[in-house]
């Protein structure tokens, strides 16, 4: 997956880290509407196209390498951040939005949910439990397939579903 972390497959990681306004963390990426919003983003984020703020949140997409589960969590807390915990369709919407607009054309990219503690408990990388919110692609998050598929990437080609794998 790209560096926005995602699964074993070494499809894209694309490492989308989440940071609250307070965190420390270096990221990239921004539009010109959001100036205002990403001056509250930690202040060792590097500003870049591919740096967001979003509600009390910055987002940094690593999207230029491919890694697994593990290695891109190992990133993004190295940074400072965690990987995205996405728990409403406003903030989905808000990743894929984003990912359109920065030209992602990648496979998929890792989130922060996964089960590898207790085989269908998700999680997020904060240690929040899942929640409502699930984006599910089809017999996906279910343990049925393979219990081994314990780390979750959104992908992007399955209109930004979630889909269960290994996590290295």
């Amino acid at each position: 997956m790209s560096a926005s972390c995602l699964s074993n497959h070494i499809i894209l990681a694309s490492c989308l880290t989440n940071h609250t306004m307070s965190a420390s963390y270096r990221a990239s990426g921004f539009l010109l509407g959001d100036v205002a919003a990403l001056s509250r983003c930690p202040v060792t984020v590097l500003r870049t196209q591919f740096l967001k703020a979003y509600r009390e949140n910055c987002f940094e997409f690593v999207i230029d390498h491919e890694t697994y589960w593990d290695n891109a969590d190992k990133d993004c807390r190295s940074r400072g951040g965690h990987l995205a915990t996405i728990g409403d369709q406003e903030t989905q919407a808000f990743v894929m939005d984003t990912l359109r607009s920065i030209g992602f054309n990648k496979h998929g990219l890792w989130i922060g949910l996964n089960d590898r503690e207790h085989e269908q408990h998700w999680v997020w990388a904060t240690g929040e439990n899942l929640g409502s919110y699930r984006n599910w692609g089809d017999k996906q998050g279910n343990g049925i397939t393979h219990l081994t598929d314990d780390c979750v990437h959104l992908r992007y080609i399955d209109s930004g579903h979630w889909h269960d794998s290994p996590c290295h």
